[in-house]
C-alpha cells in the first residue's frame, strides 16, 4: 500500500500535524497528546515519604537533617539520620511512622532507599503491623545483600546506583490495628540491636508502604497518600513529553481519569485521581486534542478533524487510472472510477 500523507492545519491544540497512513497504521506527531508506557500501578500510604521530620514521622534518639545529600532521582532531597550520642540500642534509636492502620489478612510491602554515611553498614526495617510483636529484617549496604530476616518476611535489596539501595520487606498483617508502627534505623551489625560506638549515621530517602504482595515503582508523597502509575517512559509513539496540570485528562485503554497533581516533562511517575480499571502495566495518553483518529486493522474507519482545514497537496489534476484515487478537477475534489 502506498503512503498517504495529508497535511492538517488549523487545529488550535496542534502545531504541525502530519498523519502517515501506511499498511493500516496511523501515527500522530507533534500533537498536544503525549503517549507514555508504564510498568506498575502504585499507592503509597506513607505521607511525607521524603521528609522524615514531619507528619507522622517520629525520631527516637536520632537527629534528622533534611535535604542533606543527593537522592537517587538526582535531587537534593535525601535526609541524614544520625543516632544521638549515648545510644546503645537500634530499637530505641531510629525514626518511625506511627499511628498506621493495618488490616487483618492484608499483604503489605514496605520499602525505603538507604545509603551508608558513617559507622553503619547495616540498615534495619522493624514492623509492627497488627499484633503486639515487632519483626525485624537487616540489610547489608556494604555488600548489597539481605541480612538476617524475620521468618515471615520476604525481603529484597536493589542497587539504585551511587551507593543507594532500595530495601523492602513484604508481610501479611495478622490482625486489624489502628496503631501500627514501622521503624527504619542504621545498625552496626547483622541481627543485632546493640550499638557500641556513638553517633552513627545513614542517608534515607523515598519510603513507601503499599497494599501489595510485590514491590512496585516509587511514588513520592507530601501531606497525603498518593496513587498513580510508575516506571513511566515518556514521549512514546513519536510524541513529545509535555508538562500538564492537575485535572488534565489521562486515558488508559478504555479507562479515563485525571491527573491528581501537576507533572513535569521528565518525571517517571504520573499521579492519578483514580485507579479504577487501570491495568497493572501498559500505555496511557496524557491530554486532549481536537483530532480523533480511528482506523481499524482492516484499513477501514474514519479520520475526524473537527473545526479544522484538511489540505491535500500534489494531487493529480487529471483523472487518474487507479480506481478510488483522489484528484483535483479545477478545485473540486473527485474520486477516480479508474
Amino acid at each position: 500500500m502506498a503512503v498517504f500523507t495529508p497535511s492538517i492545519t488549523g487545529l488550535t491544540s496542534l502545531t504541525t500535524e502530519n498523519i502517515n497512513i501506511d499498511n493500516n497504521s496511523i501515527t500522530a506527531l507533534n500533537s498536544s497528546i503525549e503517549q507514555v508506557s508504564y510498568t506498575s500501578v502504585t499507592t503509597n500510604l506513607f505521607t511525607y515519604s521524603q521528609t522524615f521530620n514531619t507528619g507522622d514521622w517520629q525520631a527516637y534518639n536520632v537527629t534528622t537533617t533534611v535535604n542533606n545529600t543527593t537522592a537517587p532521582d538526582g535531587t537534593t532531597t535525601a535526609d541524614k539520620i544520625t543516632q544521638n550520642s549515648g545510644s546503645t540500642n537500634v530499637d530505641l534509636s531510629n525514626f518511625r511512622d506511627v499511628g498506621l492502620t493495618s488490616n487483618s489478612g492484608t499483604v503489605y510491602t514496605i520499602s525505603i532507599h538507604a545509603k551508608i554515611s558513617a559507622n553503619r553498614n547495616f540498615m534495619m526495617i522493624n514492623e509492627h503491623l497488627g499484633d503486639n510483636g515487632f519483626r525485624k529484617t537487616w540489610f547489608n549496604l556494604s555488600t548489597g545483600t539481605v541480612g538476617t530476616k524475620y521468618s515471615s518476611h520476604t525481603a529484597t535489596i536493589t542497587d539504585e546506583g551511587d551507593g543507594w539501595y532500595r530495601c523492602s520487606i513484604t508481610v501479611t498483617s495478622t490482625v486489624t490495628n489502628t496503631d501500627s508502627i514501622i521503624m527504619f534505623g542504621p545498625a552496626e551489625t547483622d541481627n543485632s540491636n546493640v550499638i557500641t560506638d556513638n553517633q552513627g549515621s545513614m542517608f534515607f530517602w523515598g519510603a513507601q508502604l503499599e497494599e501489595s504482595a510485590t514491590l512496585t515503582g516509587y511514588l513520592p508523597t507530601t501531606s497525603v497518600s498518593l496513587s498513580g502509575i510508575t516506571g513511566v517512559t515518556r514521549g512514546g509513539s513519536g510524541t513529545t513529553a509535555v508538562t500538564a496540570s492537575s485535572g488534565g485528562v489521562v486515558t488508559l485503554g478504555s479507562t479515563s481519569t485525571t491527573l491528581s497533581g501537576d507533572i513535569t516533562a521528565t518525571q517517571d511517575y504520573i499521579p492519578l485521581a483514580s485507579l479504577t480499571g487501570v491495568s497493572s502495566s501498559g500505555t496511557a495518553s496524557i491530554g486532549t486534542s481536537n483530532m480523533d483518529l480511528n482506523l481499524s486493522s482492516s484499513g477501514t474507519g474514519a479520520v475526524k478533524v473537527p473545526s479544522a482545514k484538511v489540505m491535500m497537496t500534489s494531487l493529480p489534476t487529471s483523472d487518474p487510472t487507479t480506481a478510488g484515487q483522489l484528484w483535483n478537477d479545477s478545485g473540486t475534489l473527485k474520486i477516480s472510477a479508474g
